[in-house]
């Protein structure tokens, strides 16, 4: 899933393991590939920039040897799972320039745009809100077969391991990563010594300035947050308290 840490895990796993066949993806589920091509088709239309085309390939090819016979050894495959209004936001701006070409990407760099930035993420950006809500069903159960809802996932350790006929699974909440990272990569992939390094922080992006006014002016509907947070997603991966916790930080209530 996008924007909840993987080029950070990725890093970490090559770092390690600098010989292992090792692919980074958001998407295998031919439906998402092709959502996202004609968004960087209409993005190339607009600008010329192919950047995104690079990756649906690479996802294309991967789909292609999933489908091919069963492995000798099963897929190991790593993801993660974030707080779904964060991670929304997040992908909103990281994704703007194809989902918004005939703005472009230095439409976000300055933040008197932070208005309209506000009416796009309410009124215009229905995919990213539903896209994290079902993922795991989309990408993971439809092309895996595992159904990661078929288990309680253990809050307490905030990672949890599936086995499934044609690949393992670790799942991390982005929120525990510094704490229980290193160490359940480590057990999962056999792995020694792994060390986590931040990459893709929003403070090094040219918008980070419109990133923190966004979020400092953000006021979702209690529709919007029920929505999210009373979600199968949030429910299944998150306590009650600590969404209690994320609805805080997002409701206008908080203002006092």
């Amino acid at each position: 899933m996008a924007r909840v840490g993987s080029v950070t895990v990725f890093r970490a796993i090559r770092r390690n393991a600098p010989t292992t066949n090792l692919f980074h993806t958001h998407y295998l589920n031919p439906a998402s590939i092709e959502h996202f091509e004609s968004q960087a088709d209409r993005a190339h239309a607009a600008t010329g920039e192919p950047g995104i085309r690079r990756e649906m390939l690479a996802a294309r090819w991967l789909t292609a040897r999933l489908r091919g016979r069963s492995p000798q050894q099963p897929w190991r495959i790593v993801s993660l799972v974030r707080d779904p209004v964060a991670r929304t936001i997040s992908a909103f701006f990281r994704h703007f320039p194809y989902a918004f070409p005939t703005l472009g990407a230095r439409f976000l760099d300055d933040p008197l745009h932070v208005p309209r930035l506000l009416e796009l993420f309410r009124d215009e950006c229905e995919f990213e809100h539903e896209f994290a809500l079902n993922w795991f069903d989309r990408e993971v159960r439809d092309v895996f077969g595992i159904d990661v809802y078929a288990t309680p996932f253990p809050w307490a350790s905030g990672c949890a391991t599936y086995i499934g006929d044609r690949c393992d699974l670790l799942v991390m909440r982005l929120e525990d990563l510094e704490q229980v990272g290193a160490a359940a990569l480590q057990e999962f992939l056999g792995l020694r010594d792994v060390t986590l390094t931040i990459a893709n922080s929003t403070d090094r992006e040219p918008y980070a300035e419109s990133y923190r006014r966004f979020l400092a002016e953000l006021r979702p509907t209690r529709e919007y947050l029920d929505r999210v947070y009373e979600s199968r997603l949030a429910r299944h991966f998150y306590s009650t308290d600590e969404r209690a916790r994320f609805r805080a930080r997002w409701s206008p209530s908080s203002d006092g």
